[in-house]
């Protein structure tokens, strides 16, 4: 599995092409960096015996 930040386009996009598909939004998962609030986390997996694109 793997957890990219829900607003991170470019990064979920390179997993997916990887291979990894989508699980479900995590709310609230992560601080932001200033430490004012919180993002969402997207959930992705990649199953064992599944290749890598």
């Amino acid at each position: 599995t793997i957890d990219p930040a829900a607003a991170n386009a470019a990064a979920i996009r390179a997993y997916e092409k990887a291979g990894f598909t989508r699980v479900g939004v995590m709310r609230g998962y992560e601080r932001d960096v200033d430490g004012n609030g919180w993002h969402d986390g997207l959930l992705m997996e990649l199953l064992a015996g599944e290749e890598l694109a």
